[in-house]
């Protein structure tokens, strides 16, 4: 559940701010104005933050950030413990394998690399792009990875080895935004012309395209079960795709109309849709009907990165105002 990011050589500071409670159950809210969530910790850091993630077992925080490094917080006290540090250049995307294990970065210095979470040594770097690396993902068996860049090639490596086993190419635009589906069977990329297009990842061969956004892609994200794809593309609606057809089968729209939207992500019961939009703001949509149920605010500038905790109790954002906010999905 991100979007291109900068490097800059510092490291973050964060709000030790201890998490004293669960949250309650989501209630059904008022029929007007959504209400807000609590938040319950403020994670500072020393420059942007383009994306953010929880661990498997939600006990962990993971956000990319743009002086250059990752950097791990316990998410019960909200305290920095870990920071992973090698790139010479922004870090745009940061994320954790499927048990947890392996952190993956990518940056812009034009590469991907792949950390032990409990140690922070570096334990591969994958190359080959000769610009800039604005998005990577690890598929769900940890076998593969994959990376969109600025030189119009998405391509798949072997975690293992760090060979480069299939590249992706477009005749113009970038590609920032990649995801694998649950199965791993599937590449998703996001092409600056305003169109995902879907792969095979054993052939290489393109098997759908999902069109009429009105900018291009900027955030990405699968359902549960791989049937539905999610995308943010800098206008006031997220879109939801059925995977095998290509339609569009919802809209979750921002209010005001004016709001850009930079980022998505589906909770892993695939019931909510969490977006988040150029004006600081995050908002909560209930998946089937569409409707906004919730608000998550406080950030100064726009929400790069924004995703829903494996067990549902927890909404994370992450903002140029070099910031990641922790908030209770319910509220209060």
């Amino acid at each position: 559940m991100r979007h291109r990011m900068v490097w800059t050589a510092c490291i973050a500071a964060c709000a030790a701010l201890a998490i004293t409670r669960e949250p309650a159950a989501l209630a059904d809210p008022p029929s007007e104005q959504p209400p807000s969530g609590r938040l319950v910790a403020e994670l500072k850091h020393g420059d942007r933050v383009n994306s953010v993630a929880f661990s498997p077992d939600g006990k962990w925080i993971l956000t990319g950030c743009g002086d250059g490094a990752a950097h791990l917080f316990e998410r019960e006290t909200a305290k920095e413990v870990r920071t992973y540090k090698g790139h010479s250049s922004m870090v745009s995307s940061a994320a954790f394998s499927a048990d947890g294990a392996w952190v993956l970065t990518a940056s812009w210095d034009y590469s991907a690399r792949l950390f032990d979470r409990e140690t922070a040594a570096e334990a591969r770097k994958y190359e080959g792009h000769s610009e800039k690396a604005y998005a990577a993902a690890i598929s769900a068996d940890g076998k593969w990875i994959l990376t969109g860049s600025q030189d119009k090639t998405a391509r798949v490596f072997d975690r293992e080895t760090g060979k480069e086993v299939r590249k992706f190419e477009t005749p113009s635009g970038s590609i920032e935004v990649v995801a694998f589906s649950p199965d791993g069977k599937w590449v998703l990329a996001g092409w600056e012309g305003r169109t995902l297009r879907l792969f095979d990842r054993e052939t290489g061969q393109e098997v759908q395209k999902y069109e009429g956004l009105s900018n291009p892609p900027r955030s990405v994200a699968f359902s549960s079960d791989g049937k539905w794809i999610l995308v943010a593309s800098l206008e006031r609606a997220a879109r939801l795709f059925d995977r095998e057809s290509g339609n569009e089968i919802q809209k979750y729209e921002a209010d005001p109309a004016s709001v850009g939207l930079w980022s998505v992500a589906i909770s892993s019961d695939d019931r909510w849709v969490i977006t988040g939009g150029d004006d600081g703001t995050a908002r909560l949509f209930d998946r089937e009907s569409g409707k906004e149920v919730r608000r998550y605010e406080g950030h100064k500038a726009g929400i790069h990165g924004v995703t829903i905790s494996p067990d549902g109790k927890w909404v994370l954002t992450g903002s140029r105002d070099k910031t990641a906010r922790l908030f209770a999905l319910a509220g209060e």
